[in-house]
């Protein structure tokens, strides 16, 4: 048996064999024979002895039976608070330490009839104990107070014992809320009476803490003041909240319903808060209508499942406090955003000889060349070949944007544009232009993109630069063509010692490019995809 719980086992015999012989009944041990013993549990901040207690069964939890006698020397006024009570088990235990240290999560309860707020490291619950001799466990048997016994606070200005109610009355309690230290943190003793006879309202059992020494730099209650609603707003990561700084307001119309739009792509996330803080903010949990598959739930934000326009409408409450702050209602609506189509699709679309027009980047240019150059737009790009010599916007830089304006063109399978005009169009909205990893899978709307390849050499082959040469790298079991142009200003040195060599592995950079040798080419099928202008990335 537990060493202290068998003193305690002892002291109580010694005492009661006194009674037996003449002592005062002040001086009887009130044990509960039915129980081992009684424990207080708590957070772990909570300590007895220095010794932290845990929401279970601990030694440094176990109370001690005690007399009245015990009572008297821990509060006089408990002692006399308690004269005509008939008790069946009087519990006490000192030196319980209660929110030092801040538990970091809030409790609610009451003072004075006032609602108040409190830190979780004041909370406390005491629960009787059972133990089993064949295995030596001890092990909580009942939580106090609990549906099953009505508990009272014996100290209501220092400890607050919840309602004896099976639904939450209309602050939210019921018997299964935490009790709360409501005189804040400090040293005390905990005292547990049980009743032999149950009190008209209905208690079996009473709990009070008697105060050893106030922590005023510990934690504290505070009273609960409702708010009013004067501003929400919706606030998250998608464009206009600028990554969770700038709330998109919410306008309250005649019928007081707060509305507004968030303007979202797919992965966006957004919560909306009212007054402008994060007292008081929502999530997913809290949205009452919304078409299915719209939005998810992202660790409690509201996640957006599709690009498009969320219309948010809430009923709100004229206040808010930290125990009624629910919405009335919470309904998103989706209005999917317009279909972006990529401009350069309708280019490649274009009937040889039609008039085409479109925004992009200056990728830069085949080589050396001046009447080969790259434009991309998004996930596509087109090769602009101007055989007649129009030039380039004097001082362009690669990344600039460019209008286009000219005749669709091809040439031997590779789709290209023949400029009347390039012009530098800095306003132009024009998405990033993503690179794509070559794997021998190939499609027409390739053709022209930023690449990426990375394999082992099939057969080396010399590079000098005073000869066309093709190199074919395996990617996996696919077999891709590297074409690199004779005179075009690339690094032949590093070419040469990247694809000279069978079995070099080798990552490049370069162009989607095509040559077939005919007008008419079965995209599908062609074998004449190829990396071109490829230059060495180097590790």
């Amino acid at each position: 048996m537990n060493k202290k719980l068998l003193s305690v086992v002892l002291s109580a015999t010694c005492v009661i064999a006194l009674a037996a012989c003449g002592g005062s009944n002040d001086a009887t041990i009130l044990a509960d024979a039915d129980h081992a013993t009684y424990c207080v549990a708590g957070p772990s901040q909570t300590t007895v002895g220095g010794e932290s207690i845990a929401w279970d069964y601990s030694e440094a939890g176990v109370m001690t039976a005690s007399s009245r006698n015990d009572l008297k020397e821990v509060s006089l006024d408990l002692y006399n608070d308690l004269k005509a009570v008939k008790l069946s088990s009087l519990y006490i235990l000192e030196d319980v330490v209660i929110g030092a240290e801040a538990a970091g999560y809030n409790k609610t309860a009451l003072l004075d009839g006032d609602l108040v707020q409190a830190d979780g490291a004041l909370t406390l619950k005491t629960a009787s104990i059972n133990y089993d001799a064949v295995d030596d466990v001890y092990s909580i048997d009942e939580w106090l107070v609990s549906p099953e016994h009505y508990g009272e606070t014996l100290t209501p200005d220092t400890y607050w014992c919840s309602p004896h109610y099976e639904t939450p009355d209309e602050n939210g309690f019921s018997h299964a809320s935490d009790p709360v230290v409501v005189s804040g943190a400090g040293s005390y003793t905990v005292v547990l009476a049980r009743y032999v006879d149950t009190k008209e309202d209905g208690s079996t059992l009473g709990i009070g803490l008697v105060l050893q020494e106030a922590n005023p730099e510990g934690q504290q209650v505070t009273p609960i003041v409702p708010v009013d609603v004067t501003s929400l707003g919706a606030i998250g990561s998608f464009a206009a909240s600028e990554g969770w700084t700038v709330e998109a307001a919410l306008t309250k119309n005649e019928e007081d319903v707060w509305e507004g739009d968030v303007e979202a792509v797919a992965g966006n996330e957004f919560k909306i808060r009212a007054n402008g803080g994060w007292d008081y903010s929502w999530g997913f949990a809290a949205v009452t209508e919304a078409a299915a598959g719209i939005i998810s739930d992202v660790g409690g934000n509201i996640g957006a499942v599709a690009d498009g326009t969320y219309h948010i409408s809430i009923v709100a409450p004229a206040q808010l406090s930290l125990i009624s702050q629910d919405l009335t209602s919470f309904e998103i609506t989706f209005e999917p955003a317009d279909e972006v189509v990529n401009p350069l699709v309708a280019v490649y679309d274009a009937a040889i000889g039609a008039a085409v027009e479109f925004d992009g980047i200056y990728l830069g240019k085949y080589g050396t060349l001046a009447s080969d150059v790259y434009v991309g737009n998004g996930d596509m790009a087109v090769d602009v070949y101007a055989p007649a010599g129009v030039t380039l916007p004097e001082g362009i830089a690669i990344g600039d944007k460019v209008h286009v304006v000219g005749v669709a063109a091809a040439y031997k399978g590779l789709v290209e544009v023949t400029p009347t005009t390039i012009t530098l169009a800095p306003d132009a909205v024009v998405p990033a232009v993503t690179t794509v990893a070559l794997d021998g899978t190939w499609n027409k709307l390739m053709l022209s993109r930023p690449a990426t390849l990375a394999g082992t050499v099939k057969a080396g082959v010399a590079i000098d630069g005073t000869a066309n040469v093709t190199v074919t790298v395996t990617v996996g079991t696919v077999d891709v063509k590297v074409y690199v142009k004779k005179t075009s200003g690339l690094d032949y040195v590093a070419l040469n010692t990247a694809l000279g060599t069978t079995g070099n592995a080798v990552s490049l950079t370069g162009y989607v490019a095509i040559f077939d040798g005919a007008a008419t080419v079965d995209y599908a099928a062609s074998t004449g995809y190829q990396l071109v202008a490829p230059q060495v990335v180097v590790a």
